[in-house]
Formats: C-alpha cells, sequence, structure tokens
C-alpha cells in the first residue's frame, strides 16, 4: 500500500467494525495497482521460504563464501 492509504480504527460492536472495514475496502480494493496481490504472495513466499530455510539452520543464499565479483553492469569476474 502506498503512504496513506491505511486505515485504522475501532467501533463499539461487531457490526460496526464489519461496517467500516467493508466501507473501507471498497475504497481501497479499487486503487491497488493490478500486481498488488501479486507482488505480496511472491513477498509472502520468498519470506517463508526464508524462515524455513533459517529453522532447518540451512545457510543463506548471501552466506556462501564466493571469491567472484558481480559487477552492477551484470558481469561476474
Amino acid at each position: 500500500m502506498e503512504p496513506g492509504q491505511h486505515r485504522s480504527g475501532s467501533a463499539e460492536t461487531f457490526e460496526a467494525a464489519r461496517d467500516a472495514f467493508e466501507q473501507a475496502r471498497s475504497v481501497i480494493i479499487p486503487a491497488l495497482p493490478a500486481g498488488a496481490f501479486d507482488e505480496w504472495r511472491r513477498d509472502h513466499d520468498w519470506r517463508a521460504d526464508l524462515n524455513a530455510r533459517r529453522a532447518r539452520g540451512e545457510k543463506l543464499w548471501t552466506e556462501f563464501p564466493s571469491s567472484l565479483m558481480r559487477c552492477v553492469c551484470g558481469g561476474v569476474f
């Protein structure tokens, strides 16, 4: 979400909270970019994989020593 799109609040009853949620949702969902949910899913899956690797005690991709260097142009030397 972009700055200023976040909504929060509280309500006296569940029904009032549900109505406020539905109203906010009807405004926010159309304003989201087309790929926002796909981007969230990719990020969620990446973080889940990262946490699973940590839980298994595996080294992360950045923790393997290498003498190779990558240039900003994409070249490896």
